[in-house]
């Protein structure tokens, strides 16, 4: 069929022949038309939108604790900031709240880890280190059994290990949960009266963590208890020399 006188001339719409192809058909009005091209258009723009947000590296952390050396202490305040990442080739990389977070950081301790981030878009790169980010303008305080509030100062600390990579224009996901050691990080000073926090931190990838339980059968002085007083390291390897912090071969873990 050869189509109609017209068709393919440069005429003004409105000189434009009507035509109905299809017996009984009618033309859908010219606005309907032009609302079509602008739903498809807009599905288009949501379809290319989703995709470019699928292909980007995301990051979730949870937070936990473990108890100071002290059983006196009851609270442990902070206000949290977010997470600062260290790259393979040098710079930083920071995750923030948009304002900061009041913990108590005693409240993760054998309990639900804080859930600091979800799913966060990062920047292309090789990460390799994490550290706390803290409120320099909130107070930070160490309270005790006693009710008894003593001035707390933080410190950076060195970056916990890790080891991801987020690359331009692929997806990935990855997971960790960050445990500060409370017993190696909080440190009295008599003569101020005052207690400094330098975390001590570790990362674990969340599908790696358990909860590891046991008995130990030790015998304490008359005035003390080992739930109260002790605790429990874990070395890794066998025949191991158990040896305190000192930096040298087989640290605790």
């Amino acid at each position: 069929m050869s189509a109609p006188a017209g068709w393919l001339t440069s005429e003004p719409p409105d000189t434009m022949p009507k035509t109905n192809p299809v017996p009984g058909l009618k033309e859908a009005p010219a606005s309907m038309c032009a609302s079509r091209h602008r739903l498809n258009a807009a599905a288009t723009l949501v379809a290319g939108l989703t995709l470019l947000a699928g292909c980007e590296g995301t990051f979730t952390n949870d937070l936990a604790t473990h108890p100071p050396a002290d059983p006196a202490i009851a609270e442990v305040r902070v206000s949290l900031l977010g997470l600062q990442f260290e790259l393979s080739g040098g710079g930083t990389r920071t995750l923030d709240f948009r304002d900061g977070e009041p913990v108590d950081l005693i409240d993760f301790v054998d309990g639900d880890p804080m859930r600091m981030f979800t799913d966060e878009a990062l920047d292309p790169g090789d990460y390799t280190g994490v550290r706390l980010l803290f409120d320099e303008d909130f107070e930070a305080t160490v309270v005790d059994t006693e009710g008894v509030e003593f001035p707390l100062t933080l410190q950076d600390g060195e970056y916990a290990d890790l080891n991801f990579a987020v690359a331009d224009d692929e997806r990935s996901s990855d997971a960790y949960t960050l445990t500060l050691d409370l017993r190696q990080s909080l440190v009295f000073d008599d003569a101020n009266d005052e207690f400094t926090l330098t975390p001590a931190l570790r990362a674990v990838k969340s599908s790696r963590t358990a909860d590891l339980t046991g008995r130990v059968t030790v015998e304490c002085p008359d005035d003390e208890s080992l739930e109260r007083d002790g605790a429990v390291y874990l070395f890794a390897g066998r025949d191991v020399v158990p040896d305190d912090l000192d930096g040298t071969e087989d640290e605790m873990l």
